[in-house]
């Protein structure tokens, strides 16, 4: 974080940046993003290999704004997050709905699709349906099991 940005940013604000970044730390996205880059450049002619890439850069960045959001006002990271974003990038009228290649080609999440999340949260899935995903999470990931029985 440098000077300028200290200066722009309340308290509150650079607290919540900061639960951001150490999200990141704690939650180790760094090795996450290194293992799905790695496995991109070694079959990089599968296209979706780039686009798992893609995926789990915009992943990792929601669950830091998750993190963050875990202990501070919602506000306070919507506004550092504009503060810290794309300074000087022009803001359309209003963001997109979210859609999974809305990620830029450095691996970030642009702007816009992380304050749509923000600003407008979904709501919460019903507890039959989290059971339903992981019933059926658990049948996928037992399925080659069974197949060499």
């Amino acid at each position: 974080m440098s000077r300028g940005l200290l200066d722009q940013l309340s308290a509150s604000e650079v607290a919540a940046v900061v639960a951001h970044e150490r999200a990141h730390l704690r939650q180790r996205h760094d090795l996450l993003r290194l293992a799905f880059e790695a496995w991109h450049r070694a079959v990089a002619w599968l296209p979706t290999t780039a686009m798992a890439q893609r995926a789990v850069a915009g992943l990792t960045e929601m669950m830091a704004d998750d993190a963050a959001l875990a202990v501070h006002d919602r506000q306070d990271l919507v506004r550092a997050i504009v503060l810290t974003g794309e300074a000087g990038a022009p803001t359309p009228p209003a963001p997109s709905p979210p859609r999974a290649e809305n990620v830029q080609r450095d691996g970030s999440v642009p702007l816009t699709l992380r304050l749509y999340r923000l600003l407008s949260p979904a709501d919460p899935l019903p507890v039959a349906v989290r059971v339903l995903v992981v019933v059926a999470a658990l049948c996928l990931a037992a399925f080659p099991l069974v197949l060499l029985l």
